[in-house]
């Protein structure tokens, strides 16, 4: 997999076995653009690039349809065009929107791969609507949008891998989060990803630069030392190697920075005119032992997608080259391994989907 960071691409490699239900990271290493990336010998069985919001923009919306003739049964020709109307509602509520969000011209917006992911008859899923009847169609499709520039970039890759999948990376745990809520917070090095994470719609809403990055640089402040001191200290902190004064010491600067972190986050949620303190999953790309203590309320939770994985048995370890993995702290990687927009119950409607959709997409194999 490859993420799209700030300034580089970080490279992953993991092992999967679904019939074991062993994940092992094997290797990751930074480059500093596409380019810099070798051709494997042979094609991986997976590459997922998982790009920045500013790269990338993918979306999960419901499309409401009303049947002109409700008491006919769904044939497959009206199935046809209600999956092309649907898909021209999705591109012209959105395009614009994601060029704005991208900072490209509208022109310049590409579509790099959809599928429908629901189907509803009068509030009742269906995998093949052919046949039924009802005068509401609902469809949920989940698509990722890319500037025409770095989809030309991407074309270089389109033989890489069986399965090649692209994706707005911070819009990857969202996707997987079984509950809803309202919000999915996500906080790494540098910014913090707000995304709307509701049934009717998930996508980005906000990114704003703070990360542990400030917190370090919090710590090197308050204690007179370099950042790279500041980081054996939250270290020995985070093992729990340290005496009680110092720990409250350190906490402290936590919460100075935590401060910051919610002066930003809570006039979001206000704009967003919800009526009371709303529903959020946090991600921390960081550990830290007071971040337990800070969320752990029942409308802010912690997200756990690594936890729902063991309990589902699946074995999670990392390699002499991963000596530090932490599945708690690598949940982005996870959500990477286990994304696909791709559900096998509705390959048939898919199937219309991509021969709908095929001449907006630059790069078919993309698409798959």
């Amino acid at each position: 997999m490859v993420e799209g960071l700030n300034n580089h691409f970080e490279v992953t490699e993991v092992k999967l076995n679904h019939k074991q239900k062993g994940i092992r990271l094997v290797s990751q290493k930074k480059v500093s653009s596409l380019n810099d990336l070798k051709r494997p010998i042979l094609p991986f069985d997976k590459l997922i690039f998982g790009l920045s919001s500013r790269q990338a923009t993918t979306i999960k919306s419901l499309v409401n349809l009303k049947r002109a003739e409700p008491e006919e049964p769904i044939t497959e020709n009206e199935l046809d065009g209600l999956v092309f109307k649907g898909l021209w509602n999705f591109l012209n509520h959105y395009r614009s929107w994601t060029a704005k969000k991208m900072g490209i011209n509208e022109l310049d917006v590409v579509l790099a791969n959809i599928a429908v992911t629901d189907v509803q008859l009068g509030g009742h899923r269906v995998f093949n609507p052919i046949g039924f009847r009802s005068r509401d169609f609902v469809l949920s499709f989940e698509g990722t949008f890319v500037p025409r520039s770095l989809s030309a970039v991407l074309e270089r890759f389109e033989n890489w891998a069986k399965n090649l999948t692209v994706v707005e990376g911070p819009a990857t745990l969202p996707s997987l989060i079984p509950e809803k809520h309202d919000f999915v917070v996500q906080a790494s090095a540098v910014t913090t990803n707000v995304f709307i994470s509701r049934e009717e719609e998930r996508l980005f809403f906000r990114e704003f630069d703070w990360g542990s990055g400030h917190i370090l640089k919090n710590l090197a402040q308050g204690f007179g030392v370099d950042e790279e001191v500041a980081e054996l200290i939250w270290a020995k902190y985070s093992q729990g190697e340290i005496s009680d004064h110092f720990k409250r010491l350190i906490e402290h600067h936590f919460r100075e920075g935590f401060k910051v972190f919610f002066g930003v986050l809570n006039p979001l949620f206000l704009k967003f005119g919800l009526t009371e303190r709303p529903e959020a999953q946090f991600y921390f790309r960081f550990q830290a032992p007071i971040i337990d203590n800070l969320f752990s309320e029942s409308r802010f939770e912690l997200t756990d997608l690594h936890e729902n994985l063991i309990r589902e048995g699946y074995n999670i370890r990392g390699s002499a080259n991963f000596p530090k993995f932490s599945p708690r702290t690598y949940q982005h990687i996870l959500a990477f391994l286990f994304y696909s927009p791709e559900h096998p119950q509705y390959d048939f409607l898919n199937q219309l989907l991509r021969r709908r959709a095929k001449w907006l997409i630059s790069n078919s194999q993309i698409s798959k």
